[in-house]
């Protein structure tokens, strides 16, 4: 997946909705991404925060707790197939 770049794609204040790429996601929405850090520097700068989905398989969502760095940036929700998950703020 390439990273948006400015010649490409809208600005992350103008957005209502962003669809975030993951490995995997927890019960908080705390997610490991595809590891550069790209939508975690994004939206740690940003004024404007859309709203943070995630798109997964079921298999994706797991039980267990991931850590989570004071610049990671968690999920507002995440989809699967079987289920709509909502995380708390």
């Amino acid at each position: 997946m390439k990273e948006p770049m400015a010649s490409r794609g809208n600005h992350v204040s103008t957005l209502d909705l962003l669809i975030m790429p993951l490995l995997a996601c927890d019960h908080r929405g705390t997610r490991i991404g595809m590891g550069g850090g790209f939508y975690d520097r994004t939206l740690a700068t940003a004024s404007h925060r859309p709203f943070r989905l995630g798109l997964a398989h079921t298999f994706q969502y797991i039980d267990q707790t991931l850590p989570r760095q004071k610049w990671d940036q968690p999920l507002n929700a995440l989809l699967t197939s079987e289920k709509f998950y909502i995380f708390k703020a």
